[in-house]
């Protein structure tokens, strides 16, 4: 089922080819629903990232996009 190209790829990224087989049985079967229990906020799954971070995030953004990305 995976290529030669695939298996390099895997062995690349430091997993193996059993894991890889078993993720893709996962998707195959489904996953169950998860029970939300409340929305996304600040401070519950989402960061609030300050100002000094925020420039850094744009300039680490514009600099991704200068090298071709």
């Amino acid at each position: 089922m995976l290529s030669t190209n695939d298996l390099n790829q895997i062995q690349q990224r430091g997993i193996t080819e059993q894991q890889v087989e078993h993720q893709l049985e996962q998707i195959k079967a489904g996953f169950p629903f998860l029970r939300i229990e409340a929305a996304a906020a600040i401070g519950k799954g989402i960061m609030a990232p300050d100002d000094a971070q925020r420039e850094k995030f744009v300039a680490d953004w514009k600099q991704y996009l200068e090298e071709g990305h």
